[in-house]
């Protein structure tokens, strides 16, 4: 197997140190709100006209490691493509890193098929982490926050605290995926409106107990603009 990895920056309580994590497996973990009721949200799907209903809770896919990047500038087929931002779990050997991250996704094929879009699109992780041990005790105060980049202008996206999501451990656990090299894409939080479609995407972690954040930003290069 080609080994494929990502230059990281551990930033810790006293100070900071790079990593270069060696990816085995990218996961995507999806519909991972704490309590989530089955019967409303197959209804939902409906809904919305989704083709196929997901009936597992969470749902976990595996996608090519190769998407995996840090760059600042990302490829994309079609102008109907747009991020969702996530935290990421980087677990190699002991160490279980938190970074943040975007599951960017084709919503153009997304009604049809749940994991074919994950597929279709580079996915972005900051290049800066932390220690999962040092957030742990305050988790659900975490906040994560979007916004999509349209002709220069910033429009919010997502807002929302990690008290709605499973928590990094139950997830690795229930995804029965092998911990060494894996990164892991935990789940999002809730929309401010429908999807906006544009230039770019920032995203960013904040820790309101230690007073510090995680924040990256990627443009778009559309290949085909094309639906």
């Amino acid at each position: 197997m080609k080994d494929i990895s990502v230059d990281l920056i551990v930033e810790e309580k006293d100070g900071e140190r790079p990593v270069r994590f060696e990816v085995n497996t990218l996961g995507i973990a999806m519909f991972c709100d704490r309590g989530i009721n089955p019967e409303v949200f197959m209804e939902e799907q409906r809904e919305w006209g989704w083709e196929r209903i997901c009936e597992e809770f969470p749902s976990f896919c595996k996608i090519s490691r190769y998407l995996l990047t840090t760059d600042k500038r990302v490829e994309v087929q079609g102008n109907q493509t747009c991020g969702e931002v996530e935290v990421v779990a980087l677990a190699q050997g002991a160490d279980l890193f938190i970074g943040i991250g975007s599951d960017h996704c084709d919503r153009a094929v997304e009604p049809s098929y749940f994991y074919k879009p994950k597929q279709m699109c580079p996915h972005a992780v900051g290049p800066r982490v932390w220690r999962y041990e040092e957030v742990a005790d305050h988790w659900d105060e975490l906040e994560m926050i979007s916004s999509m980049l349209v002709d220069g202008e910033k429009i919010p996206f997502q807002k929302g605290s990690l008290s709605s999501l499973m928590k990094v451990p139950e997830l690795i656990e229930r995804s029965g995926y092998s911990r060494d090299g894996l990164a892991l894409y935990c789940g999002t939080v809730k929309f401010l409106g429908d999807y906006i479609f544009g230039d770019g995407f920032e995203i960013e972690l904040r820790d309101p107990v230690l007073g510090r954040s995680l924040r990256h930003t990627y443009a778009l290069d559309v290949l085909n603009d094309l639906a």
